[in-house]
């Protein structure tokens, strides 16, 4: 699984540890087995107040996005997934009851 990650610098000099984020999905912790970075900053690990550095973090198989899961970095952990998971089926309904609406024939027509 392919997952980009961002790293954002809240004070000067901020200093960040690519290898300290981890997913947990369905119960199972898992680190990541490659990261390619994708700023020049990268390989600093430390940024600026507003700078960022972006990479994309390969993962095992085996983490469903379409559960909920846990993204872990430095003894913090979100689950905001789990709320973005719910936006994503709200809005796939409405889309599927838009569709199934202007697919209805029109009954009017001749």
């Amino acid at each position: 699984m392919l997952v980009m990650v961002t790293f954002l610098g809240i004070v000067p000099q901020a200093r960040f540890n690519p290898e300290e984020l981890t997913i947990t999905s369905r119960g199972r912790l898992f680190r990541p087995i490659g990261i390619v970075p994708l700023s020049p900053t990268w390989s600093s690990y430390q940024l600026d107040a507003r700078q960022q550095a972006a990479a994309i973090y390969l993962f095992e198989p085996g983490i469903s996005v379409r559960e909920q899961l846990t993204v872990s970095y430095q003894g913090l952990a979100s689950d905001a997934w789990s709320r973005s998971i719910r936006l994503l089926d709200q809005e796939r309904a409405r889309v599927k009851a838009r569709a199934q609406l202007e697919a209805k024939p029109d009954s009017g027509a001749l």
